[in-house]
Formats: C-alpha cells, sequence, structure tokens
C-alpha cells in the first residue's frame, strides 16, 4: 500500500495552498513512526517522544508545547496523511524548509518563527 499525501494527482498541487511558503528546499526525513491513537494529515507539526519512562520513546505525535514527554519541541511537518488510529503508522517529515502557517496542525495555535534551530520556518504568508 502506497503513502496516501492527501492529492490524487501531483498536478493537484497548487504550491499557493498546500504547506509550503516558497520554493526553499526541504529535507524529509523516511520511514517515522506515528504514535498509535491519531489520525493525522499531511502538514501535522510533529513531537518527538523522547521521555526515557515513556513506551512511545521514538516515536511522533503531534505538537504541544504544554507536553513534557519530549514532543513539546517541533521537529518536523509531516508530509503525508497517517492514520495511527489503531495502531502506529508510518509516514515521513520534513525537517528542513519553509512552510505556510495556514497548511499547518498542532495542538495549540502555531506562532510564526523560525523551529528546530533554524530549520524549519513557519510563515504567515508567501
Amino acid at each position: 500500500m502506497g503513502i496516501n499525501l492527501g492529492i490524487s494527482n501531483l498536478t493537484e498541487i497548487n504550491p499557493y495552498n498546500d504547506i509550503f511558503a516558497g520554493l526553499h528546499p526541504t529535507m524529509e526525513v523516511s520511514e517515522i513512526l506515528i504514535v498509535a491513537g491519531q489520525n493525522l494529515k499531511r502538514g501535522a507539526c510533529l513531537g518527538l517522544i523522547t521521555a526515557e519512562a515513556n513506551p512511545d520513546k521514538g516515536k511522533y505525535k503531534l505538537w504541544d508545547e504544554d507536553s513534557t514527554d519530549g514532543s513539546e519541541v517541533l521537529c518536523g511537518i509531516l508530509g503525508c496523511d497517517v492514520d495511527a488510529t489503531s495502531s502506529d503508522g508510518k509516514g515521513f517529515m520534513y525537517v528542513h524548509g519553509e512552510f505556510l502557517k495556514a497548511g499547518l496542525s498542532a495542538v495549540h495555535d502555531i506562532i510564526p518563527g523560525v523551529y528546530n534551530n533554524g530549520s524549519i520556518v513557519i510563515k504567515e504568508d508567501k
């Protein structure tokens, strides 16, 4: 089964309506695990669970600045839809690039700015 990019044809991508805020090159990390209990769409901001005591350590979940398990730090932007409702799901994420705030999601309000040591830039508009 292929990865659902949320589009059926590459010509359907309108760069002004997608998650990208410009033509700045991106970098991807493939084969990431999304922790079960989430149904995430392309553009979801992800945090990595790093807490030693957490059995889901090493998996990603929706970015939550109020979390205390490591996922309070923005690590990447989900590049495809991942339905991990009943079990962990696989996907890929962007770890470098310029992203459009309107195309992103998180647990909290997203504030435009520079994240992840400058590798992720979130803009209000293009």
